[in-house]
């Protein structure tokens, strides 16, 4: 599992940051979500634009270059802190696997540059390359045929080159290796904000309901759902948000035409004032369509 992690000069965050799951304390109160001594769970909330999106795509970084699975680059223009004085961002993950602790360093001059990486086990540098002078190594027993041909020119990861080229000894430090590779290809973020979709863990890109209804878990999504309080069997609308829905029906269809008995509605249930954001929101949404509809984005 991560149990610590690190950036610097990424996006908004121009000063070191380290995010520590490592080190519960007080935890008294609910230690069922302490496992290994890390706390498995965990809420990180704040003020808007406080770094909190930022935090996830930095923490996901690692699968943008380790990994083959479906990557949010767009997400990560503008990848470097505009007040920063590097020209680079650099990454410390720290991992646990069983008693084993595996350290991943790396820094980036974007999202698809490295510049250095070395990754360390129990203590040991076991696999380090600089991108700019072309030097570096790999200890990994089993891997050591690859000290030649890992200095070439690819701008390919050599810890990702290390794995998928070399038959590793079945020995710990390997086995530990293997964990570290099969936790990073297993990382899944989800987000919903101004769209919705995923990080991580598949191949190719689609959407999170694409994903669902072609892995043919509609049946689990629903009894997930219904464990959950929302059984769509018996599920209701309250009058609110009918209200909301014809509102944003009207708007779509006509916004200089809508009916006078949902403003009726509308003056009472909401204020002025939130009736004022409502409409904001519903504009927004329609213009958000048109926008996709010209330019022909697949939502």
């Amino acid at each position: 599992m991560l149990k610590k992690f690190s950036v610097e000069n990424f996006k908004g965050f121009q000063e070191k940051i380290t995010f520590d799951i490592g080190s519960p304390n007080n935890y008294n109160f609910n230690s069922e979500i302490i496992e290994n001594g890390c706390v498995t769970k965990g809420i990180i909330y704040g003020i808007n634009s406080s770094g909190k999106s930022n935090l996830g795509l930095a923490i996901f970084d690692i699968i943008t270059h380790l990994t083959e699975k479906k990557k949010l680059l767009p997400s990560y223009d503008f990848y470097l802190n505009m007040s920063g004085r590097k020209s680079f961002a650099e990454f410390e993950y720290t991992f646990l696997f069983d008693d084993h602790e595996v350290i991943y360093r790396y820094s980036k001059n974007d999202v698809n540059t490295l510049k250095n990486e070395c990754l360390t086990i129990d203590g040991k540098e076991v696999i380090f390359f600089d991108f700019l002078t072309r030097d570096g190594f790999t200890l990994l027993e089993g891997s050591d045929t690859l000290n030649v041909s890992i200095k070439n020119e690819s701008p390919i990861s050599r810890v990702k080159y290390v794995n998928n080229n070399s038959i590793l000894t079945d020995n710990v430090q390997n086995q530990v290796f293997k964990k570290f590779m099969d936790f990073v290809d297993r990382m899944l973020l989800f987000y919903s904000l101004d769209s919705r979709g995923y990080e991580g863990f598949t191949n190719g890109n689609g959407s999170v309901a694409e994903g669902i209804v072609n892995s043919g878990k509609v049946q689990d999504f629903q009894n997930f759902l219904k464990d959950n309080g929302i059984d769509f069997d018996n599920f209701q609308f309250t009058k609110k948000e009918e209200l909301l829905i014809s509102f944003g029906r009207a708007l779509a269809k006509d916004p200089k035409n809508i009916p006078d008995e949902i403003y009726t509605e509308l003056k009472e249930e909401f204020t002025e004032e939130e009736i004022v954001v409502i409409t904001a929101m519903g504009v927004l949404m329609v213009a958000n369509n048109y926008f996709n509809d010209i330019l022909k984005i697949e939502v």
